[in-house]
């Protein structure tokens, strides 16, 4: 196949930065599940902890009071978020997205409401 055949769809500026907004959610919310396995693998001495609390202060952890469940679920829905943003960007119906995503999960009234 040649790429240049592919139908790429422009968007504006505005849902650009709602994609950048959503890939920077999964990056942190990814970045601090890592973090996480880190820790159970390698478990800190009280210096490392000390460290890691400077470390802390230093890079901006949003997620860091979550349960590591709560983390999994926003990775989830932010995940069919973006796809919802795929299937919107390309004006795609519901019953259009069912035949590409047959385990799509999201009801016919939330897919047409919604907004990036």
């Amino acid at each position: 196949y040649m790429v240049g055949q592919l139908p790429i769809r422009p968007a504006s500026a505005e849902v650009q930065g709602a994609f950048a907004e959503k890939v920077d959610v999964m990056l942190a919310l990814n970045a601090e599940l890592v973090r996480r396995k880190h820790e159970i693998a390698s478990p800190s001495t009280r210096n490392d902890k000390q460290t890691e609390e400077r470390n802390d202060e230093a890079i901006s952890r949003p997620y860091k009071d979550w349960t590591t469940e709560k983390i999994k679920d926003k990775i989830a829905q932010t995940d069919v978020e973006i796809d919802v943003m795929v299937y919107k960007l390309y004006e795609l119906t519901y019953d259009e997205v069912l035949i590409i995503d047959p385990d799509f999960k999201m009801k016919r009234e939330e897919y047409d409401s919604f907004r990036t």
